[in-house]
């Protein structure tokens, strides 16, 4: 009979199976409108909309332009009415319209208005607004057809722990219960199989957050997801990755601007690092997924400066459908050292998402007697520019 602990090795095995990742940063043509950050978008079918925002001399903006996501050219769109300028609005569509929330406007007047944009005739509508207070940089996610308005910024400053929940179908608002955590404003959020995320974002005291909260529609009940490493980060965006979560960039408190790209695997509730963008850091950006391809464009970048620039990243592979192995990590588990088939620069990380060491590495064994118990996500950026990433787990 075998020993309980060896039935432990065979499993634990069968689930890591050493998963590869690897993935590619692609600049495509410019955001045709002024540079800006803030800006608002959503996705119709194969068409990336994106508008509003503050520009370079710290004009609000109407204007919409269009990102063809088949062929990947920019075209003009339909711009907002006059007066309806806007940044910090919250963007989201549902198969058939777009939609604009809030923000702030003309006057710095905080808004809570709800526009709707219908793609058969390229116009606006004005929908029913928000029965409450306006606010900047609320986070927003679609659950079937019900859209939730999570927190944001107030016109007293303060930053609301307030959540209402619209249904599309019958343009009608209904308040739900408060987030049982601190008001916050410009936080990430999307949806998955259901359930809504928000992570990070600002409170009133100016603190970071570094939480991951899911949000349960049917009971109305939030919870704590899972908490990543560092000081916490705002002006990101979740953007849903198959059965995971992914976001890029953003800003640490002490103005840190950020180039990173992350997955959270919520089904191994583990951060996994992929390759950052290779120009500069931002934050404020817009972003859409499209056929297993993210899409950013336009933000604040770390001169600081606004962008036009538009990036894609694609051949991101996820936890539950990955590429042919090509790098080889044994034994895994492991007590001491592992053996690695390739060289390049090593990263380890824990679970949370903290970088613990790195250094540069030949082909062969590697000592990791210093680490605990546990499990750890390996990173190899190889000599010829590939980057693996590889769950592990260190024995006792």
């Amino acid at each position: 009979m075998k020993h309980p602990f060896s039935r432990f090795i065979l499993l634990l095995c069968s689930v890591i199976n050493t998963p590869v990742q690897s993935q590619t940063w692609t600049q495509l043509l410019d955001f045709p409108g002024s540079a800006r950050d803030d800006a608002a978008g959503f996705i119709i079918g194969n068409t990336f909309y994106v508008g509003t925002g503050l520009d370079g001399g710290f004009n609000a903006q109407r204007d919409f332009y269009k990102l063809d996501l088949s062929n990947e050219t920019w075209s003009t769109g339909t711009s907002l009415n006059p007066g309806w300028e806007r940044q910090y609005a919250c963007g989201f569509s549902n198969a058939n319209y777009g939609y604009i929330f809030g923000g702030i406007g003309p006057g710095a007047t905080y808004l809570q208005d709800l526009i709707r944009f219908d793609p058969t005739n390229n116009s606006w509508q004005q929908m029913t607004s928000m029965p409450s207070q306006g606010r900047r940089g609320a986070a927003c996610f679609v659950i079937g057809n019900d859209v939730f308005i999570v927190g944001g910024n107030n016109p007293s400053q303060a930053n609301s722990r307030e959540v209402w929940k619209y249904n599309i179908t019958n343009d009608s608002w209904q308040q739900m219960n408060d987030i049982p955590f601190t008001g916050l404003w410009r936080a990430g959020a999307c949806s998955v199989n259901g359930v809504g995320y928000v992570l990070g974002g600002i409170d009133s005291s100016g603190t970071y957050s570094n939480k991951l909260y899911s949000y349960e529609a049917f009971n109305d009940q939030w919870n704590l997801q899972a908490t990543f490493s560092g000081n916490g980060r705002a002006y990101t965006q979740l953007v849903q990755m198959g059965n995971n979560i992914m976001f890029f960039g953003g800003y640490e408190n002490g103005n840190i601007y950020q180039d990173d790209l992350w997955m959270y695997d919520l089904t191994n509730n583990t951060f996994i690092p992929y390759n950052p963008i290779p120009s500069l850091a931002r934050r404020g950006y817009v972003s859409c997924v499209w056929n297993n391809t993210i899409y950013i464009s336009t933000g604040l970048n770390s001169i600081p400066a606004r962008t036009a620039e538009t990036w894609k990243v694609n051949g991101i592979v996820g936890i539950e459908n990955f590429e042919p192995e090509t790098f080889e990590v044994y034994p895994n588990p492991f007590t001491e050292y592992i053996q690695v088939n390739k060289s390049g620069h090593l990263e380890i990380f824990d679970v949370q998402g903290r970088k613990l060491y790195e250094e540069e590495i030949e082909k062969g064994k590697v000592n990791f007697n210093f680490l605990n118990a546990g499990f750890y996500i390996l990173k190899l950026n190889t000599n010829e520019n590939k980057l693996y990433s590889i769950k592990i787990y260190k024995l006792n």
